[in-house]
């Protein structure tokens, strides 16, 4: 998105770019804002909690108070900060790579509306950097930075038929004093 301006993105479109089944989606939707100071580029989404219903997950976590999970909150937060690279998208992959001064500030709950914020902050070649925050109305949910890389895309191929190997035998008795030594394969 070389150009001024912003793009609205439904979660089809997200679907198409990201390569998530509808249940792993945890975005409803996005708008990316390039800005003229610079060629700002940011994104805001709101996070999809319904698709963690209908998987059973808030029943398992904190069954009695059910609280969204921060680590889908970080995976939503990384899903609409890919959309900052929308156009590039469809012949490339962007994989998270390290958090950076990661803050959880309060619990979200999934009957809450979750806002997602992103900004990229520095890029250099395929890696970028985002500042990033959720937000539950006004308040600030979780915020710090994430690195990313953005990647080609694979050609699609037909999955191997072959055995699964046997995984290694190893003992837990393994640097224990008095007992045997270690012994893999």
């Amino acid at each position: 998105m070389a150009e001024n301006g912003t793009v609205a993105l439904t979660r089809d479109q997200i679907l198409k770019l990201l390569p998530h089944g509808s249940i792993a989606m945890l975005v409803q939707g996005a708008i990316v804002t390039v800005e003229d100071d610079g060629g700002k580029i940011s994104v805001t989404a709101r996070m999809a909690t319904w698709p963690m219903r209908e998987a059973g997950i808030e029943e398992a976590h904190f069954p009695t108070k059910p609280v969204v999970r921060g680590t889908d909150i970080l995976e939503a937060l990384f899903q609409a900060a890919a959309m900052c690279f929308h156009e590039e998208l469809g012949e490339r992959l962007a994989y998270p790579g390290s958090v950076d001064n990661l803050r959880w500030r309060r619990k979200c709950h999934p009957d809450e509306r979750i806002d997602l914020c992103a900004e990229v902050t520095r890029r250099r070649g395929d890696v970028f950097r985002f500042k990033i925050e959720a937000l539950v109305g006004d308040e600030v949910a979780c915020s710090g930075e994430f690195t990313g890389v953005l990647d080609k895309k694979p050609p699609v191929e037909a999955p191997a038929q072959t055995e699964p190997a046997a995984p290694p035998s190893v003992h837990i008795s393994a640097g224990v004093p008095g007992l045997a030594a270690p012994s893999i394969g």
